[in-house]
């Protein structure tokens, strides 16, 4: 079995000592009020945790973001088995048992290792289908960010861990499709974006050697507007050399963006796929342990 480590340092991010990239996506509903992914719940329009994994292998993801409620965590919420109906080899293994948040998110675990997928752990909301986990926020500032945005003080006032080589900025980035900033109406956009973003936080790239992995972005591409905003930060991203993009999200059912599927979770929502094709995250060793 082939050990993973992971170092963050020099401006980028090594696995075993070889340069990796993540691409990745965030799978939500583990944070909501049903305490599982959401579209496992069977019927027409569903799918299952293979069928998710199979597609983002196959267009070259090598990780999932799972968002989880910090409650949930903590007492190990039971789990209502009817939202989760199409996990047939989970639901048979607890036939008589109760079955639990933790019990969900180790079969999930072991689901998406099968496809060689990484698992990021995302303490989302404090409570299921709670607001977003309020660790900081932005505002008064003279170009606005979205939350998680804004990484203007760590080039001020660097972030140092006792443990070295394990520090990653992971900003959080929108377009007009999520929330109106006036930027979005400026006579040369999208590209003056490029200054916006440099601000926010691609300037660290050049002032620290801490990577930067774009831990959620993502828009709807049935919006004129944002699909400009979307098809110039994945440039944007390119151009500045990041380490890894998360995009928002695997769900269709998202409100604001677009997910990796389609309705009906099961048909691959192609405009999005085209739009990751330039990313390839790095292949992971055969059978590693995690």
């Amino acid at each position: 079995m082939t050990t993973l480590c992971f170092e963050a340092a020099n401006g980028g991010i090594s696995l075993n000592g070889a340069p990796f990239f993540f691409k990745g996506a965030s799978y939500f509903g583990m944070e909501s009020d049903i305490c599982v992914p959401h579209g496992l719940w069977g019927g027409d329009a569903s799918t299952t945790l293979a069928d998710v994994a199979q597609i983002l292998r196959s267009n070259g993801f090598n990780l999932v973001r799972l968002p989880l409620a910090v409650s949930a965590v903590v007492n190990n919420t039971l789990v209502d088995r009817n939202k989760i109906g199409n996990e047939k080899a989970l639901l048979k293994s607890f036939h008589w048992k109760d079955l639990r948040y933790f019990d969900v998110l180790d079969y999930m675990v072991h689901e998406f290792q099968r496809f060689d997928l990484l698992v990021l752990l995302d303490a989302h909301v404090m409570h299921p289908g709670g607001d977003i986990t309020p660790l900081c926020c932005d505002a008064g500032h003279e170009i606005p960010c979205f939350w998680g945005e804004n990484f203007q003080a760590a080039g001020k006032y660097p972030v140092s861990l006792e443990v070295k080589q394990r520090l990653v900025y992971c900003p959080h980035v929108y377009g007009p499709a999520v929330a109106w900033q006036p930027y979005f109406n400026a006579d040369d956009f999208p590209e003056n974006m490029t200054f916006v973003w440099d601000t926010h936080f691609g300037l660290l790239k050049q002032r620290t050697d801490v990577p930067l992995v774009i831990g959620e972005w993502g828009g709807q591409h049935a919006n004129p507007k944002d699909w400009q905003w979307q098809k110039r930060f994945a440039e944007y991203a390119q151009q500045i050399g990041v380490s890894g993009v998360v995009y928002w999200c695997v769900n269709p059912n998202g409100g604001d963006t677009d997910g990796l599927l389609c309705d009906d979770w099961r048909t691959p929502n192609t405009e999005a796929f085209q739009l990751l094709s330039c990313f390839t995250g790095t292949p992971l060793p055969p059978h590693p342990s995690c």
